[in-house]
């Protein structure tokens, strides 16, 4: 009985933290939706009241309570749900310029709030600021999101948008939560062009290889970028940034005096490339041209 005290006070408290956000309360609490966002919390605070007295108490032989509070659980479960499906909306709204969530939702909270994942899960684009919302990286279903690099760039935690497949820029950002090269691991499904940028922030093979490039079957233009000041790197990041047999177009600039990448510069496992660009190299071993029989273009 403590455990399902316990619990239903944690999800209470939980629902109770989302709705004092700001815009949530403000959604909630619209004329489309018509709930008073201030009732149901003051409603959720007695509840929590309640559980509070429960806790200090032996309640254990109180069948009715334990029917109350497995209800009351089930109903929190489902509220933290919907506001969870509320906020694919809102972010949607702010991506879009426009003012849809709330009366999309219409009366049924739950049930149209799941439509939230269906609005946002496929594309979308955005040609605003470079300011994304903050919680963007909730739209763990979207697959193409149409903007430029400089945007793309700026996607926090991107690694919880697994389903992405078009990420035209990564800067690795190592005093910022959310910009470590590690969120590229998980991003499998990309495809098409993609440019690492801030290399010089990556000290390891180990670290390097977070980024998982080498599972990436689907990209097909890469370019590894440290920025030009930069001249001293771990000899093993270049190879722990191994991409797929796969990619056509390659680009390195600026690695430094760091020796070439083995996949490159020694058994070359990435001969289906039919472009291959290297700027501001020093290696003393260069790629084995005969070996890269697609090669059309290399400067």
């Amino acid at each position: 009985m403590e455990n399902t005290i316990g619990a239903a006070n944690w999800l209470v408290g939980k629902v109770l933290n989302k709705l004092s956000n700001g815009l949530v309360a403000a959604y909630v609490a619209s004329s489309e939706l018509g709930l008073n966002s201030e009732k149901i919390k003051t409603k959720l605070k007695y509840m929590q009241g309640l559980l509070h007295f429960a806790q200090e108490r032996d309640v254990s032989n109180n069948p009715g309570l334990h029917s109350l509070l497995q209800d009351l659980s089930k109903k929190a479960d489902e509220a933290e749900d919907a506001l969870d499906e509320l906020h694919y909306f809102m972010i949607q709204d702010q991506l879009d310029s426009t003012q849809d969530a709330a009366p999309d939702l219409g009366d049924d909270l739950r049930s149209r709030a799941l439509h939230g994942v269906h609005a946002a899960s496929h594309t979308i684009g955005w040609c605003g600021s470079e300011k994304l919302p903050r919680d963007i990286s909730r739209l763990v279903n979207l697959r193409y999101f149409h903007s430029s690099k400089e945007i793309h760039s700026n996607i926090p935690e991107v690694g919880k948008m697994k389903c992405l497949q078009e990420l035209k820029e990564f800067n690795v950002k190592k005093e910022s939560v959310g910009f470590e090269l590690r969120e590229l691991g998980e991003l499998i499904e990309l495809g098409g062009e993609l440019s690492i940028c801030n290399l010089e922030s990556v000290m390891s093979k180990k670290e390097a290889s977070d980024a998982k490039l080498k599972n990436k079957r689907k990209l097909k233009e890469l370019r590894l970028v440290w920025c030009p000041e930069h001249r001293d790197i771990d000899d093993n990041v270049l190879d722990g940034l191994h991409p797929h047999p796969n990619l056509r177009v390659l680009g390195i600039i600026n690695p430094g005096v760091a020796a070439g990448p083995s996949w490159l510069c020694g058994d070359i496992s990435t001969k289906r490339l039919e472009s291959l660009h290297l700027e501001g190299v020093s290696w003393v071993r260069l790629p084995s041209f005969e070996q890269l029989s697609h090669l059309t273009n290399s400067f």
